[in-house]
């Protein structure tokens, strides 16, 4: 069972293998007018506080459109997987995507064990 901490899924506690830096997760961000954006990174710390920040890092679609809150993170592994399950996490729909931040949502089985 994964812990929850803020509404966010630590990536440390989905049972997947070592987070190194080889390792790629899926994350997603509220922005203040509640609207979710979906990325993939080796570092969703660093990458949070690059859209948060609002500077040249951060991602268009976020600039100016804070306070940002990090809603969900989960480890997938490989890049290929991690941009698949992207991918795919884009084509959900908002309940959906708010039922896989819930936890009433698995994500989208895009993911290879091979490439984990």
């Amino acid at each position: 069972m994964a812990a929850e901490s803020k509404g966010v899924l630590l990536a440390t506690d989905t049972g997947a293998k070592g987070t190194g830096p080889e390792g790629w997760s899926l994350y997603l961000i509220r922005t203040a007018s509640g609207s979710l954006y979906c990325g993939v990174t080796t570092d969703v710390e660093r990458r949070f506080r690059e859209h948060s920040g609002s500077g040249v890092k951060a991602a268009k679609s976020l600039r100016g459109r804070g306070p940002l809150v990090l809603e969900f993170q989960r480890y997938i592994g490989s890049r290929s997987a991690a941009l698949k399950c992207e991918f795919a996490v884009k084509r959900l729909s908002r309940t959906e995507k708010e039922k896989l931040i819930s936890g009433l949502r698995d994500l989208p089985n895009m993911i290879n064990a091979s490439e984990v």
